[in-house]
């Protein structure tokens, strides 16, 4: 077998949160909900371009369906995108009352932004690193 990219990420909520959810992956990554199969659970496939990136159901009632890990703790620590925009997704996130951890890594070129969903799912925003020396020129 060789993998040679991410397909698509699951994020599971429960049916309070399904709409909180859409909310995060639309408005701070730009994502569109789209297209997604009759399946007997609500959810949405949220697409960067034609491509369904991101999706998004809701977690199955205990002893039905798929195990899933009850936390993060169970073997999935976050997911990470690639990104442009840094002082307007921190403006965002600012506005919404969101924390986030900042993290440069120049030795990789990449400016590292950590934030969570509304279902504390961790999610990494990976920006060139030239981003951030514009944002701090700015300030």
């Amino acid at each position: 077998m060789a993998v040679s990219a991410l397909n698509h990420l699951n994020v599971r909520t429960t049916p309070e949160n399904m709409e909180a959810t859409r909310e995060f992956y639309e408005e701070f990554m730009g994502l569109k909900p789209g297209y997604r199969p009759n399946f007997t659970f609500p959810g949405y496939w949220m697409y960067v371009g034609d491509h369904p990136l991101v999706h998004i159901s809701t977690r199955p009632p205990k002893g039905t369906g798929p195990t899933q890990p009850d936390d993060l703790d169970g073997g999935f620590g976050h997911i990470a995108f690639y990104a442009t925009g840094l002082a307007e997704t921190k403006a965002k996130l600012d506005a919404k009352g969101l924390s986030y951890e900042e993290r440069p890594t120049p030795d990789e070129g990449v400016f590292q932004l950590f934030t969570r969903d509304p279902n504390d799912v961790i999610v990494e925003f990976c920006f060139p690193i030239e981003e951030s020396k514009e944002a701090q020129a700015a300030e």
